[in-house]
């Protein structure tokens, strides 16, 4: 598929997306391929203990992992393949 081609169908998809945050995402993506400098807005305080509180309710349930955990699991499944 040639680049003209790809550009039209990128555009027809984003015609459709109504979330706010995806669309902030891809100008976020937009703006590195273009600068090769990643924007990100500071999280507030408020932002930020919500954050936290997500992610220890998802550790509680068992939604996450830990870090050693996941180094565990990789070392582990790359034996494997040995």
């Amino acid at each position: 598929m040639n680049i003209k081609t790809e550009r039209e169908l990128l555009k027809q998809d984003l015609d459709k997306v109504e979330d706010k945050h995806l669309l902030e995402a891809i100008r976020g993506l937009l703006e590195f391929g273009k600068t090769g400098i990643r924007k990100t807005k500071p999280l507030t305080e408020d932002e930020l203990y919500d954050r936290i509180l997500e992610s220890r309710k998802a550790i509680a349930d068992g939604k996450l992992i830990t870090q050693e955990e996941a180094k565990e699991y990789f070392r582990s499944k790359n034996e494997d393949r040995n």
